[in-house]
């Protein structure tokens, strides 16, 4: 857990190298360099001579504007490091001393970082709801009822018309059949009573 902070540390942390208003020094001087560390508003102040880090500089730092403010002192590390906790913004002055060393005066102007909300942080309102574009629905298909087919009437009509002329057709056929039968028998029956006639007379 430690590590991960480190690391989120060292990725999102931005430091920025600010300006300096120093007063021109001859011979043996302290170089000053002053960075701003953000998120945390660290200010960094550094004291060299030669691109060799000096240890143990005195230093003090003052607000000057809009009001009047010691900060504090400090005393550099074995990196030549000075760390202040800021807090505000305004114009400032740094007063380095060493011993060996003249006295070195720098100014310069601080703005307080911007303030990063965390994400776990970030209330329901602050955060823009995404607007999903509204998916198609489609429309369920119409369901149609089949209706039953109704009965042919015209082709049972035929049908029947048919059937009406078959039987037409047919019953003339049935009625020569029976005359044809029924003289046939006639004939016969005349024949046999005119042969017993004869025979009696005889």
């Amino acid at each position: 857990m430690v590590l991960s902070l480190v690391v989120l540390s060292l990725v999102f942390a931005t430091v920025t190298q600010l300006e300096l208003d120093t007063e021109p020094q001859v011979g043996k001087t302290i170089h000053l360099k002053v960075e701003r560390v953000c998120p945390g508003d660290e200010l960094v102040i550094t004291t060299t001579f030669a691109d060799t880090s000096i240890e143990r500089t005195d230093i003090l730092l003052i607000r000057e504007e809009p009001t009047y403010q010691k900060i504090g002192d400090a005393e550099t590390d074995y990196k030549g490091e000075a760390v202040y906790q800021m807090v505000a913004d305004g114009k400032y002055k740094i007063i380095a001393t060493k011993a060996g060393y003249p006295p070195k005066y720098a100014y310069f102007n601080y703005e307080v970082c911007e303030e990063v909300v965390p994400a776990e942080e970030i209330s329901d309102e602050e955060v823009q709801p995404v607007q999903e574009e509204p998916a198609e629905v489609e429309e369920p298909a119409l369901e149609v009822e089949e209706m039953p087919e109704e009965p042919k009437q015209v082709e049972i009509i035929k049908e029947e018309t048919v059937v009406e002329a078959e039987i037409a057709e047919e019953m003339p056929v049935q009625d020569n059949t029976l005359l044809i039968v029924g003289g046939s028998i006639a004939v016969i029956i005349i024949l046999m009573i005119g042969y017993f006639l004869v025979i009696k007379r005889d």
